[in-house]
């Protein structure tokens, strides 16, 4: 069985001063696989293209995936540049919300109403199959099972 720690404990139940490094490290001491919550807010810009080196230096771990930053807004640009950063970390999964592929309603709403279309179909598959040509899975989190079920339908 394997286990794996979110980084974004540290943030809430943790030591939310602690550095990214720090919670990496102890995380993997401890023998657990760890989920990086890309938005890391003691430094926002820490999971920046530009630092992605010093990200795979700080957290090197066998067993590691990624969750989204964008929680709360959509962007194509972002999206696609996490499934890099996974490829590029060698992590096999990142952790989304609806929003996270660009669906505006349904992450924590126990009955939305959302209409979802082709061109909202078009947007999440493309996003899927760059994910697919990079080798990463996409784990759709927190939606409702209104919202999971269209994705998984209108996807096969």
């Amino acid at each position: 069985m394997k286990y794996c720690v979110s980084t974004w404990n540290y943030l809430v139940n943790q030591e939310p001063e602690k550095s990214l490094p720090t919670a990496s490290a102890e995380i993997s001491q401890s023998g657990f696989g760890m989920e990086l919550f890309l938005n890391w807010l003691p430094d926002p810009a820490f999971f920046d293209r530009s630092n992605w080196a010093t990200v795979r230096e700080c957290c090197d771990n066998p067993r590691l995936s990624l969750h989204s930053r964008h929680t709360k807004t959509f962007t194509a640009e972002g999206i696609r540049e996490e499934i890099d950063l996974c490829r590029y970390l060698e992590a096999e999964l990142l952790v989304v919300h609806p929003i996270s592929l660009g669906i505006q309603a349904g992450t924590l709403e126990i009955f939305p109403t959302v209409e979802l279309g082709d061109r909202d179909l078009r947007r999440i598959s493309s996003i899927f199959e760059y994910a697919g040509q990079q080798q990463v899975t996409i784990a759709l989190e927190n939606g409702t099972l209104e919202i999971l079920k269209w994705v998984r339908e209108g996807l096969k």
